[in-house]
């Protein structure tokens, strides 16, 4: 019977070296899950710093997408009009349009183009006449134009149609919320459309 009480109190010594063993561990575990959130939140501050720094650079990234979009798919309308033109043996406009059907007596390029024959001059597009329309560009990009290019533009076999005094033109195009891209399309006496590099402030000049 003593050997029996021994025997007893050696296994509650155990079990109560298990509880304390597993209380330990538990301890332990819960100081490593705490750790971890630690890591995260720090984690997440270090992801919140970055990108508040690359912010502005994958904006202006955005930015001149958008302008070399809407420059891109202007100097493919004047290109178009050139080259029917040539074809056609006869007058070919480009106007700005916002309906696709008829040009805006404006000078608003900001709301799409209408690229269209006029062979009986009469500067109206009619249905059998119209070529093609453009969509307007993104909502923050501003087309500004001058010379010859104004508020519409023609042309025939030899070239660029003077008007507004001028033999040649030049589109600008920028983005409201840039002060740092800008492109232009020039386009000669002869024509021919060229793209270049436009001034920063363009769309802060009046």
């Amino acid at each position: 019977m003593v050997k029996k009480g021994k025997t007893d109190m050696t296994q509650n010594k155990g079990d109560i070296k298990t509880i304390a063993s597993k209380q330990q561990g538990a301890g332990k575990r819960k100081s490593h899950i705490g750790l971890t959130v630690v890591e995260i939140l720090i984690g997440f501050t270090v992801i919140a710093v970055i990108a508040l720094i690359t912010a502005p650079g994958v904006s202006g990234l955005l930015q001149g997408r958008q302008i070399g979009n809407a420059a891109s798919e202007l100097a493919r309308g004047l290109a178009l009009a050139k080259t029917e033109a040539e074809k056609r043996h006869s007058t070919v406009r480009v106007c700005p349009s916002s309906d696709g059907l008829s040009c805006r007596q404006d000078g608003d390029w900001n709301r799409g183009w209408l690229v269209f024959s006029d062979g009986n001059g009469d500067g109206s597009p009619q249905e059998f006449e119209r070529i093609r329309a453009y969509d307007p560009p993104n909502e923050k990009i501003r087309i500004k134009s001058s010379g010859a290019i104004t508020d519409v533009l023609a042309f025939t076999v030899a070239g660029l149609v003077k008007n507004n005094n001028s033999e040649k033109g030049e589109f600008t195009i920028c983005h409201v919320d840039s002060r740092s891209h800008s492109k232009k399309i020039l386009v000669d006496s002869e024509g021919w459309v060229d793209m270049a590099k436009g001034d920063s402030t363009a769309c802060f000049d009046g």
